[in-house]
């Protein structure tokens, strides 16, 4: 997926990069997702250090969400995902992939913003099975 990069306070300095790996955690304290992001031929006034701002956009407004690729389910034809209700309990959700390798996989339908998905512990369970929800997608 493509990121337009660009320098804080100086969006004349840009290039574009490729998302190269989204951490499956929140960190703790920010609530925050770690995302790293390959440059190629940055300007020399994107050194090492410097303050950078980062803008992900889709074609058409096409809303997606990015998943660690333990939140799929091995089951079935079609890719899956556990959703987790309001009341604890969850249920299988098929998905449509946009994108998928070895450090995330992009959900272009079958998600909403808000809705929590299982992401470690994904083949041990069963519909209708409580779980302890930590996170949910934006």
């Amino acid at each position: 997926m493509a990121v337009n990069v660009s320098i804080q306070g100086r969006p004349d300095v840009a290039v574009t990069g490729t998302i190269r790996e989204i951490s499956p955690e929140a960190d703790s304290t920010t609530g925050t997702y770690q995302v790293k992001v390959a440059l190629a031929s940055p300007p020399p006034e994107m050194r090492l250090g410097a303050v950078v701002v980062g803008r992900v956009e889709s074609e058409g407004g096409q809303e997606v969400t990015t998943l660690p690729p333990t939140a799929l389910l091995q089951s079935g034809d079609e890719p899956q995902v556990w959703v987790i209700g309001g009341d604890g309990k969850v249920q299988r959700r098929n998905v449509q992939l946009l994108q998928f390798d070895t450090d995330s996989v992009v959900v272009s339908h079958g998600l909403s913003a808000g809705e929590k998905v299982v992401t470690a512990g994904v083949n041990s369970l069963a519909d209708g099975e409580l779980v302890n929800a930590e996170t949910e997608v934006e």
